[in-house]
């Protein structure tokens, strides 16, 4: 009998791999052999029954096609109701070191998704550090001009804790500032980190989708803080930290364009501003259809600095801007 089973698409249950999901042992030879597998087949569903995995070095996809998920006869009824979805997880790795859960690569994959998985910092949480390659739950690293492109990558319906960095995306020096392409990041909680979802300097994402998440809240530095061409963040929580929505970066120029952001929750946020567009060109910003903090300086809780056509509709402050930029202050 093999691993996989006879299925258009090779699918494989983690338990076969001889993973024991009990927690306690450690597991990550059985997962790494299950991405293995399914990168030498051409990709498959890796399936993850109730339990917890606990992981000590990262585990690496490779190939493309590949999908893990909570296996779904096993799913609790958290992941079978939409309103629940991404608070609780059936299946959840427990990364017991202090570097990345999943490491991807640039080159080495495409076509990855990770589907109703928890991913938790099991170690007592540690300082945010700059060091690209620590401490995410998911890194997307650009690790060389030698390396192809990689895109697709699905981050869903995931609960994400503890972690210094959430997701990120970064890049060595003197590396090609793209990481990836076509990222989209939707239905997830991501709480209690440094840094929720964040590019490193001098990183960005083309075509990057970050919506609908009901929880990415009460992480200590930021809530979303990335540079992109083409992006949309719509419909999420961002509710309880600091400095919650940040597009833009200082020092790639017009780093980031195509944006468009509405329709966000920003409750109890700490910082100086519920969204930065810094360096942004070609945006769309309607925070009449956000729900926004109580701030003292509440018609600055959008700051522009350095952007240019775009469209603003709510109370902002421009620093820097071109005359290009339609403002409504009230709808």
């Amino acid at each position: 009998m093999t691993l996989w089973g006879r299925r258009p698409v090779p699918s494989l249950d983690i338990m076969r791999a001889g993973a024991r999901g009990n927690g306690r042992r450690d597991d990550t030879k059985a997962l790494q052999l299950a991405l293995d597998i399914a990168a030498e087949r051409g990709g498959g569903n890796i399936f993850f029954p109730r339990g917890s995995y606990r992981t000590t070095s990262p585990l690496i996809p490779r190939g493309s096609g590949i999908r893990l998920h909570a296996t779904v006869g096993l799913a609790n009824d958290a992941i079978r109701d939409h309103a629940k979805l991404g608070r609780d997880n059936a299946a959840v790795i427990l990364n017991d070191h202090e570097e990345a859960c999943f490491l991807l690569e640039s080159g080495d994959w495409q076509d990855v998704e990770i589907d109703h998985i928890g991913i938790r910092q099991d170690r007592p949480r540690v300082v945010f550090d700059d060091d690209p390659t620590f401490g995410a739950a998911i890194l997307c690293l650009q690790g060389g001009w030698h390396k192809g492109f990689s895109q697709n990558l699905h981050i869903h319906h995931c609960n994400i804790s503890r972690f210094p960095l959430g997701i990120q995306f970064a890049r060595f020096p003197g590396e090609k500032k793209e990481v990836c392409a076509g990222v989209s990041i939707e239905h997830n909680c991501i709480e209690v980190c440094n840094r929720g979802i964040h590019c490193s300097k001098g990183t960005r994402v083309n075509n990057l989708n970050i919506i609908n998440n009901p929880k990415i809240r009460h992480n200590y530095l930021s809530g979303i803080s990335v540079a992109c061409t083409v992006g949309d963040f719509s419909g999420n929580n961002l509710e309880g930290q600091r400095n919650p929505l940040h597009i833009g970066s200082s020092d790639l120029g017009d780093t980031s364009w195509d944006v468009h952001v509405s329709g966000n929750y920003f409750e109890k946020s700490m910082g100086d501003y519920s969204v930065l567009l810094y360096r942004v060109r070609r945006f769309f910003l309607d925070q009449q259809r956000d729900y926004r903090p109580q701030l003292d300086h509440q018609d600055a809780s959008i700051q522009l600095k350095g952007c240019n056509n775009g469209t603003v509709f709510g109370p902002a402050s421009f620093e820097g801007c071109g005359d290009d930029i339609a403002h409504f202050p009230r709808g």
